[in-house]
């Protein structure tokens, strides 16, 4: 991948991250309210019940009073701490939403650094590709150069070929190099 499409990638995840975000957020604060209005009618429920209890035991007298009240809470318990039951779920899953849109957070904060740690690695390598190929180019240079050299002295006849052999006729005055006098300047 190169430096554009690291950084379009990394674009497109935290827009998804974003996204992500804002879903769970909303997602919680569904539940939140689900689960407020499931409390709110639980106890709505519960004083209903209990009026009608108490309009029941009215409405039967004395004797029945103590007899009903019992039947009759009886009756709705089971359906009240279900109902209970239901609103602390929801609670919970509304606090684990919570927390998962946190950890989700947390996770596109570190791959926002690691997709810039990546550009700055990619870029860190292309730098060194970059040297490595202008070494590499002042080396086929230099190569050239001489056997450019090689070819001038060919072409001037100071270099040949005798009998399958290289040759070289050098005159005797010829200018001699001068850090090393056994070798000869050509040309």
């Amino acid at each position: 991948m190169n430096e554009e499409q690291l950084k379009t990638l990394s674009i497109r995840i935290a827009a998804l991250v974003d996204a992500l975000e804002d879903r769970s957020q909303s997602a919680v604060s569904g539940i939140y309210d689900s689960s407020e209005r499931l409390d709110n009618t639980a106890r709505q429920l519960t004083n209903n019940v209990m009026r009608l209890t108490q309009d029941v035991t009215r409405s039967v007298g004395v004797e029945t009073s103590a007899a009903a009240t019992q039947g009759l809470q009886q009756a709705f318990r089971p359906l009240l701490q279900e109902m209970q039951q239901v609103a602390d779920r929801s609670s919970q899953a509304a606090a684990t939403l919570q927390a998962q849109s946190e950890t989700l957070r947390l996770v596109q904060r570190g791959m926002v650094w690691r997709s810039g740690m990546a550009l700055l690695l990619g870029a860190g390598l292309a730098i060194g590709v970059a040297g490595f190929l202008l070494w590499k180019s002042h080396q086929t240079l230099r190569e050239a150069q001489f056997s450019e050299s090689l070819l001038r002295a060919a072409q001037s006849g100071a270099i040949t070929e005798c009998d399958g052999q290289l040759c070289a006729r050098i005159p005797r005055s010829a200018p001699r190099f001068s850090k090393n006098n056994d070798f000869v300047l050509l040309p």
